[in-house]
């Protein structure tokens, strides 16, 4: 298992993290682009868009899916890694809890990259998305992955964002944990370690408070 959550940026905003990711994978075998967070109208742009992400770090062969009925029907284990983009969160998860997809990415003994919304369906739950996004598809069932200490997932961390999200925050904290990443961060997952990738502060919501942190204190921060 190697686990990539980005805060949101892209490939020139986390080029370390997104370096460290090209190389660990087997380039003689694709990466599964998965754009299911976006509208389909968008999926042409999604090729395009990540084909000129992939480009920055010398990668070209992979595919995309265009459903999550297509997605069900893919042998995981046949790519070199999953790359999960970004988009409405509610939609992502959605498509994930069709055809037993959640359970095959839990199965998936690989790399997997998410993206902002591809990076947050790995915390415990997805609803406090419901502060920047629009849960259009009425999703009731917001449980995540959780692949980080029962902690929920958030990205896009600004000083506007912080300010105008602080008072959900500090409520939604008392009863719940959360990871505030700015785009520029990336947090690593593996069987043996948890560390972050990126030189700017995250935010960490717990106990009713709201505090920031360096990047280099990430696991003795998270691992309690």
């Amino acid at each position: 298992m190697r686990i990539y959550l980005c805060g949101g940026g892209s490939g020139n905003q986390i080029s370390p993290a997104f370096q460290d990711f090209a190389n660990s994978i087997d380039q003689e075998k694709p990466i599964l682009y998965i754009p299911l967070a976006m509208d389909k109208s968008k999926y042409n742009d999604c090729y395009k868009w990540f084909k000129a992400e992939l480009k920055t770090v010398n990668l070209t062969y992979f595919e995309m899916v265009q459903s999550s009925e297509e997605l069900s029907n893919k042998n995981l284990s046949k790519y070199s890694a999953i790359y999960i983009g970004g988009g409405n969160t509610f939609r992502l998860l959605s498509e994930l809890k069709k055809y037993n997809i959640l359970n095959n990415l839990r199965n998936y003994d690989g790399i997997i990259f998410g993206g902002s919304a591809g990076a947050i369906i790995f915390g415990k739950d997805i609803k406090h998305c419901e502060l920047e996004e629009y849960n259009s598809i009425r999703l009731k069932d917001t449980t995540g992955l959780n692949y980080l200490q029962d902690y929920a997932i958030l990205c896009h961390l600004n000083n506007k964002n912080l300010e105008k999200n602080k008072d959900y925050l500090e409520k939604y904290s008392r009863k719940n944990k959360l990871i505030y990443l700015p785009e520029e961060d990336v947090i690593l997952l593996t069987e043996n370690e948890i560390i972050m990738f990126g030189e700017k502060d995250y935010i960490i919501c717990k106990e009713g408070k709201i505090e920031c942190h360096k990047p280099k204190d990430f696991k003795e921060k998270i691992v309690k």
